[in-house]
């Protein structure tokens, strides 16, 4: 009789099965999900109910956010942080689509790699050197890039972040 060779089966493996590895996993993450986010945005929320001076905090009610709307600041603010994300998310979504479809097409995997860690630079460059580089790039007159290079086509310089016309849309460039 001959002898049959022993089977593996997903218990002999050196790592959890996949069930087990999610039901340890998925509460953990619900956990913090629930501490790091929910918690600190009920608490705000539960705040924004009350009034606080020096030596006294007492209930107010939606009376804050009444005052709040009622604020032509904070209203104008609320409008230009709605035109900024319509105006960067669906260029950020569309060119991030684009990007990716032609990064796929790309079958070399050299230059597939270094496409890919190109996009993945802005993440490893300090903030600071990265303000740096568009403020350069901003600099008014015929200094800064952008206007040298609108120049080249016979526009003027724009004055990109000190106009209110053009100010939003900068920001808006250096996002996406």
């Amino acid at each position: 009789m001959a002898a049959t060779a022993p089977t593996s089966t997903r218990s002999d493996a050196p790592f959890l099965p996949r069930r087990t590895l999610g039901r340890i996993v998925l509460p953990l993450a619900t956990v913090f999900f629930i501490v790091m986010i929910w918690i600190p945005i009920l608490e705000t929320f539960y705040l924004s109910l009350f009034r606080k001076e020096p030596g006294e905090f007492y209930f107010i009610g939606l009376t804050n956010f009444a005052r709040l709307f009622n604020d032509a600041l904070y209203v104008k603010s609320l409008q230009v942080t709605v035109r900024f994300a319509l105006m960067e998310v669906p260029i950020a979504v569309a060119l991030s689509l684009l990007v990716a479809l032609l990064l796929n097409q790309v079958k070399k995997t050299g230059i597939r790699g270094v496409f890919t860690a190109s996009f993945f630079f802005a993440y490893v460059v300090p903030l600071v050197a990265v303000a740096l580089v568009w403020r350069f790039m901003f600099l008014p007159g015929r200094v800064g890039f952008l206007n040298t290079l609108v120049g080249g086509f016979g526009i003027d310089p724009i004055r990109w972040l000190n106009s209110e016309e053009w100010a939003l849309r900068s920001l808006v460039m250096v996002r996406v």
